[in-house]
């Protein structure tokens, strides 16, 4: 199953291959998404919440996916053969001109307009593994608990 390492791992790991490229496949393969294309927009970041991954693009959409027990997200070199389980278990494939992220098994996949993240992840509070974490904000909450 994975956790909350796993997830900031994959992040990053999607992060470094897609960031700053334009996506020149997308396959979005869950039958309410099967019509988006994200083709020709920019992949702006990759950022893990939780065991959230919040893949925002170019006009202020962010595909949301969550791992939930056996889900995955793997990277791969063009030509290099996918390796993360059978084709009927992909539900995305985002490719640039360097690199295509494949995610296997995802059980949330969700298109969303960046705007509307907070709906998404909004209820986990700080995230321990993010930039915006505040030590103090943690000690002042941990003690309100307290009383």
């Amino acid at each position: 199953m994975p956790e909350g390492d796993t997830v900031w791992q994959a992040a990053h790991r999607l992060h470094a291959t897609l960031a700053g490229h334009s996506l020149v496949r997308s396959d979005l393969r869950v039958p309410r998404l099967a019509t988006a294309d994200l083709t020709g927009r920019a992949v702006l970041d990759v950022t893990p919440r939780g065991k959230h991954l919040l893949t925002r693009v170019e006009g202020g959409l962010t595909l949301h996916s969550h791992l939930r027990m056996d889900g995955a997200w793997h990277t791969y070199a063009p030509g290099e053969r996918w390796r993360g389980g059978p084709s009927h278990q992909i539900r995305a494939v985002l490719g640039t001109a360097s690199h295509t992220a494949v995610g296997y098994r995802l059980p949330v996949l969700d298109l969303v307009r960046t705007t509307e993240e907070p709906r998404l992840v909004g209820h986990l509070g700080p995230d321990l593994l993010g930039p915006d974490w505040d030590p103090a904000e943690a000690l002042r909450r941990l003690l309100a608990a307290l009383d």
